[in-house]
């Protein structure tokens, strides 16, 4: 079972979240949001829940997440694992063009 699976949605839900995080992802690769963007609208749109809880879920403090989330501030690679490990995601870095990451990882986000 994989993050999705495990955080207790029904199957309708769980297509439902699936579907969000591909497009959030695929939103990433195109370069149309940046990462914190995605962290917002994943946050929001998927966990429904504010910056306070979600931060002490991370176990960041509020004003880490907020920074993070407008693109403000250098998160450590710590935090920047601490949240995406909530959504089941991670960073993976790659060459521009790279067909292994953009088909064959769906855990694989590519920030170009």
């Amino acid at each position: 079972m994989d993050m999705i699976g495990q955080m207790g949605y029904g199957a309708e839900d769980e297509e439902e979240v699936r579907s969000i995080v591909l497009s959030v992802q695929e939103r990433i690769r195109l370069g149309r949001i940046t990462l914190g963007d995605a962290v917002r609208l994943l946050r929001n749109d998927v966990l429904k829940m504010n910056q306070d809880d979600f931060a002490k879920q991370c176990k960041i403090s509020r004003r880490t997440l907020s920074q993070f989330e407008l693109g403000c501030g250098n998160p450590t690679m710590h935090t920047v694992n601490s949240v995406l490990e909530q959504f089941g995601l991670t960073l993976c870095i790659g060459r521009r063009g790279d067909q292994h990451m953009r088909h064959n990882n769906d855990r694989a986000t590519k920030i170009d």
